[in-house]
C-alpha cells in the first residue's frame, strides 16, 4: 500500500510526527485545525466549514491526502532544498 511506503521512506527518516493520512482531526469541539469549506448550493454561495470526516475525493487520495504540522512541512521542505 502506497501509505506504507510513504510512512517507512518519508515520514520515519524525517521524524514527521505530525504528519498524517486522510484529514487532521481535532482534540475538542474548538476548530484547531484548519478546515476546507463546502459551498451550499442555491441563490445566495454561503460557505460553511466542513467536519473532521470530510476528506479529499478519493481520486486524488495519493496526492493530496496526507496532512502534516507546519513544522513537519518545513523539515519536509528543507530536505527538497
Amino acid at each position: 500500500m502506497w501509505s506504507n511506503l510513504v510512512r517507512e521512506i518519508v515520514f520515519q527518516p524525517l521524524k514527521l510526527t505530525g504528519a498524517g493520512f486522510g484529514p487532521p482531526t481535532s482534540s475538542d469541539e474548538a476548530i484547531e485545525q484548519p478546515r476546507g469549506h463546502q459551498v451550499l448550493s442555491g441563490k445566495r454561495r454561503i460557505k460553511y466549514g466542513v467536519s473532521d470526516t470530510t476528506d479529499n475525493t478519493a481520486i486524488v487520495a495519493p496526492a493530496l491526502s496526507v496532512h502534516m504540522t507546519l513544522h513537519d512541512l518545513c523539515t519536509f521542505a528543507t530536505e527538497h532544498l
